[in-house]
């Protein structure tokens, strides 16, 4: 453990740390988009364009791709024979209803120069079948030396939508021939609009100095209290959402002994912090749990909130931790105990 951490959970001691099998339980962050393959080409025969497809696949579970008939079923008949598309293995997740930029990288294996129009069209995938998004609209032409491999971006028109939708993105070249798909999993833009269904009859209370998440909790609708305006010791609330700080907007004094006392309360805090300036280029810890009488706190790395506001992924963990630290006995329950 790094001396600076071992420092802070000594100030809120003796609350009790709960873990199995170790002193302090730690919970990493998670992902949640699947990773992906290289895709391989169908062999089977369509008498349509590959722009006018529509593809069937099928799904053990509607919320689980199996990932070879995924890739078998996605990669369109008759793909380019001209410039190859190279998969990213990276999650792509984006918010809906507006353009949105994605990288895309295409790789040229021939021994002379390509220069290939391309362009793009979205479907949205289904339980087992993928649907058009509209026609295909026109992007650019890619122009690659031999053995070249060019990373470009594309900003495309991804829909609203109001649940987590899985998106593919194919680029059809000037013959028709398809190349992806690129998998893009799309959010609603409240998506913190869920922290009002772990604090349903009071406020959030809100110690936020640098005013990283006050505008987007007006936006998602959810009522929050402003602990700069209102002592903690008066809140009436259950859940407390503290910081970042930093040197311009410190915290304030006696923190940790304030938030301990909250908790021991029945409070529950999700606090934002870093390691000290002389740590900073350490890795972030992970997330922990501490238990304090009838409430619990939980630390959490305050990279968290830096790209927040664009960022659906940092958004679910937000809820996540808050989740998991307004029902502290159902994470004891789910993760700290051992898998039979």
């Amino acid at each position: 453990m790094k001396p600076w951490l071992f420092s802070l959970l000594l100030a809120l001691a003796p609350a009790q740390l709960y873990s199995y099998p170790n002193p302090i339980r730690s919970v990493p962050l998670r992902g949640f988009a699947p990773s992906c393959e290289p895709a391989r080409l169908s062999s089977c025969p369509n008498p349509l364009p590959a722009s006018e497809q529509i593809i069937r696949w099928p799904l053990r579970e509607p919320t689980i791709l199996s990932k070879l008939s995924f890739q078998l079923a996605l990669t369109a008949p008759g793909a380019s024979s001209g410039l190859e598309w190279i998969p990213d293995d990276t999650p792509v997740s984006v918010f809906g209803g507006t353009d949105q930029t994605i990288r895309v990288v295409f790789h040229n294996p021939a021994d002379h120069l390509i220069e290939t129009g391309y362009k793009t069209r979205l479907f949205q995938a289904g339980a087992a079948t993928a649907m058009p998004l509209g026609p295909a609209q026109a992007w650019k032409t890619v122009r690659a030396l031999p053995g070249q491999t060019c990373v470009e971006t594309a900003t495309l028109p991804f829909p609203e939508v109001k649940t987590a939708t899985l998106v593919l993105v194919r680029w059809l070249d000037d013959s028709g021939a398809a190349l992806g798909p690129a998998k893009v999993w799309v959010y609603p833009t409240n998506l913190l609009h869920d922290l009002k269904a772990l604090s349903p009859d009071n406020p959030v209370g809100l110690l936020d100095p640098r005013a990283l998440l006050k505008p987007l909790l007006r936006r998602s609708g959810v009522d929050y209290q402003d602990l700069e305006l209102t002592p903690l010791e008066s809140f009436s609330g259950n859940l407390v959402l503290v910081g970042p700080f930093n040197s311009a907007s410190p915290a304030p004094a006696g923190l940790a002994k304030r938030l301990k006392r909250a908790a021991s309360r029945g409070l529950a805090v999700v606090w934002f912090t870093s390691p000290p300036a002389e740590k900073a280029n350490e890795a972030e810890f992970p997330a922990t749990l501490l238990r304090e009488g009838d409430g619990a706190i939980v630390l959490c790395p305050a990279k968290l909130l830096s790209k927040i506001p664009d960022n659906p992924v940092a958004q679910r963990e937000l809820i996540r931790l808050a989740s998991l630290v307004v029902n502290p006995e159902k994470y004891e329950t789910e993760l700290l105990e051992p898998t039979p």
